[in-house]
């Protein structure tokens, strides 16, 4: 359009004196569409393809997204298989006399390890017998209690290769009801069995209520938050027959007061080494 086609114009509103500009453009004709019926058939033919290509596109734009996120589920597995995968070696069998439970490993120092368990799985034997992922077995020394004997926690002392801990101790406070959670442990002697849930409820300051299926055997095991947090030690579970998914662990961030245990052992330097 040609610059001289433009005219520009101010003049002051009469009621609020105001100053408007007005712009008038000359000659209209040059930028509207044409009505030649040759030149609208070939308009609504370009619309027509550029309507194909917006809609092919779109679905090949749909197709895309939903491979690439079947791709990441192939690729980053569940949170719980994930768990499955990296606790053989955290997680241990306990066997004492005609017992048998779960414990896991808390610290590491070289080649000796800290295992957190519950006190009615190793009762009062000064020694267990530790089985590991591999089979191999080995004598655990149990060197803690702590000193309220109500609470059902003990500390056991290993000596073995390729063992670590499963993961951060997490405090009690930062365990909210309706996260989830999974039970590691030898449920009926079923070894390394994995169940999920979620913390049901927070009982008298000491207790997690899980719905993590929980069954003789996993006395001992952890109860890991999906972050990979270990938030509690399985410790009892209500019968079916009495109620359905209640079960109990005691809260994992017992093990970091000190105050609150008696040990028969020297093991500051593995007690240094627990992760919170």
């Amino acid at each position: 359009m040609n610059p001289h086609d433009t005219k520009i114009t101010i003049h002051k509103d009469e009621l609020s004196n105001e100053p408007i500009i007005r712009v008038e453009l000359s000659d209209l004709k040059q930028s509207q569409p044409s009505s030649d019926p040759e030149s609208q058939a070939t308009l609504n033919k370009t619309y027509g393809r550029l309507s194909f290509i917006m809609v092919a596109g779109f679905f090949v734009l749909l197709l895309g997204t939903l491979a690439l996120q079947w791709n990441s589920g192939a690729s980053n597995p569940r949170w719980t298989e994930r768990l499955a995968e990296n606790s053989g070696n955290c997680v241990v069998r306990i066997e004492s006399n005609d017992k048998m439970g779960t414990g896991f490993v808390v610290a590491t120092h070289g080649d000796q390890h800290l295992v957190l368990t519950n006190r009615h799985v190793v009762g009062e034997l000064p020694q267990v017998h530790v089985v590991l992922r591999s089979g191999v077995s080995v004598t655990g020394d149990v060197v803690g209690y702590p000193s309220d004997e109500d609470v059902d926690l003990a500390i056991v002392r290993i000596n073995a290769t390729g063992l670590q801990p499963l993961g951060p101790i997490a405090s009690f406070s930062s365990v909210r009801p309706g996260v989830e959670v999974a039970a590691i442990g030898h449920p009926l002697g079923l070894d390394y069995t994995i169940t999920d849930g979620i913390v049901s409820a927070k009982r008298e300051g000491l207790l997690l209520q899980t719905s993590a299926a929980i069954s003789p055997g996993n006395s001992g095991g952890p109860l890991v938050r999906r972050d990979g947090a270990v938030v509690g030690v399985n410790t009892m579970v209500v019968f079916p027959e009495f109620g359905q998914s209640l079960g109990f662990a005691i809260r994992a961030d017992y093990l970091l007061d000190r105050n609150r245990w008696q040990f028969n052992s020297d093991v500051s330097d593995l007690l240094e080494c627990i992760v919170e």
